[in-house]
């Protein structure tokens, strides 16, 4: 088994509706299960993290930006910001817009907040993510004996297979942007939910896979 790069890896995916985060520790050169990073509230733990975020100034009621399960919804929200960076989309958003959707443009879906560009909405919600993970790794290594300062990072995020080079690189600069991989030694990589799903299989069943060949 080839020995782990990284000391962890932490997985993200970035979903148009909802989000999910899990990381894995590589312990004495061999990778650990993975475990899920949660975004809990008083009525609400889960796996999976809307994928919404409702502004101040939007919101004068809100004292800052809010996202995930703590973007309610009598919150002015915004929604689907995802799919602003997949060309399909964006070469004719006003008319699909009307067509589609409707009444759910009022609702915030498919809507970007007044000054922000999609790489903007979508690196605030990353940095919220980003945030999340750095919270949840610090008081992880607080228990262990090495120190997050001097653990190496891969993040890995999943992106649709059809999406073109140019979404990719809009993704990556709104990753780069929310904070992630900002030291020199942590790194970034794309991967599509395609290959993700297959890297998933041969890990948790590699073996019998194998065997059933």
């Amino acid at each position: 088994m080839l020995k782990p790069k990284y000391d962890i890896v932490v997985g993200v995916d970035f979903g148009t509706t909802a989000s999910a985060i899990a990381y894995s520790r590589s312990v004495k050169g061999n990778p650990c299960k993975p475990t899920f990073i949660y975004q809990s509230t008083k009525a609400t733990v889960s796996q999976k993290i809307p994928s919404v975020l409702a502004y101040i100034q939007d919101n004068p009621n809100l004292h800052k930006n809010e996202w995930g399960f703590r973007a309610l919804a009598q919150h002015k929200l915004i929604s689907w910001f995802k799919l602003f960076l997949d060309d399909n989309v964006g070469m004719d958003i006003d008319s699909w817009r009307a067509e589609a959707m409707g009444w759910a443009c009022s609702q915030g879906i498919m809507s970007l907040p007044t000054g922000k560009t999609s790489i903007d909405t979508i690196s605030d919600y990353l940095g919220a993510l980003q945030v999340r993970v750095s919270d949840h790794l610090k008081r992880e290594s607080a228990m262990t004996e090495k120190s997050l300062e001097t653990c190496t990072i891969k993040f890995c995020f999943t992106v649709p297979g059809n999406w073109s080079t140019e979404a990719r690189d809009n993704m990556l600069a709104a990753i780069r942007r929310a904070g992630f991989a900002s030291r020199k030694f942590d790194e970034i990589c794309l991967l599509t939910e395609a290959d993700a799903v297959i890297v998933f299989a041969l890990s948790e069943y590699g073996r019998s896979l194998l065997k059933a060949d």
